[in-house]
């Protein structure tokens, strides 16, 4: 089994593409599976990774590390301010405004917008900690930047200013991590 993406986080990456003006080069540097699930989105469906995958590789080949992050911030904050808000805001108002809330539900959030991917949350000090992304195949280490991203806009959801940073890639290839580290949330 491979790694699938929901229709609707294509959807995002779509328009986070066209926004942030990525689109065109993009689209003509990237297989034709890739630009036929970047056309195809739907809510329901669900696209193979490979493809969102190939999205990112080919922008931090294209444009930089940071052009695969901007990317995916941009990506999560349409997915997460609409299907996932819920359940985060439901999360932070039982348990805390603290990002680690979401962090150590990470992968509830991440089971309506994708299938084949966990992730362990490793806490290493009050507002610091590791979160591994696990994938059920190997993977291109490059594809850490777009959760880098999208790790970024969980501490903007929180009201929290921090840091995320690439830690060293699996030897398997089948993970990728993060370290995060933040300060006091707003009020």
């Amino acid at each position: 089994m491979e790694h699938e993406f929901s229709g609707y986080t294509v959807n995002g990456i779509a328009k986070a593409l066209e926004k942030l003006g990525f689109a065109a080069e993009l689209k003509a540097a990237v297989s034709a599976a890739t630009r036929e699930a970047l056309g195809a989105g739907g809510i329901f469906k669900f696209h193979p990774g490979s493809t969102m995958d190939e999205v990112l590789v080919v922008l931090c080949k294209l444009e930089g590390p940071d052009a695969a992050a901007a990317l995916m911030e941009e990506a999560t904050r349409s997915s997460l301010d609409g299907i996932v808000a819920p359940l985060a805001r439901m999360y932070l108002t039982l348990k805390g405004n603290e990002p680690s809330v979401l962090f150590e539900r990470f992968n509830d959030l991440l089971r309506g917008t994708a299938r084949g991917i966990t992730a362990t949350w490793t806490s290493s000090a009050p507002r610091a900690g590791r979160l591994q992304i696990d994938y059920v195949g190997a993977v291109d280490p490059l594809v850490v930047h777009g959760w880098r991203g999208a790790l970024r806009y969980v501490l903007q959801f929180c009201r929290a200013a921090g840091e995320v940073k690439v830690d060293a890639p699996s030897v398997n290839r089948k993970s990728v991590a993060l370290l995060i580290t933040w300060s006091a949330p707003e009020k």
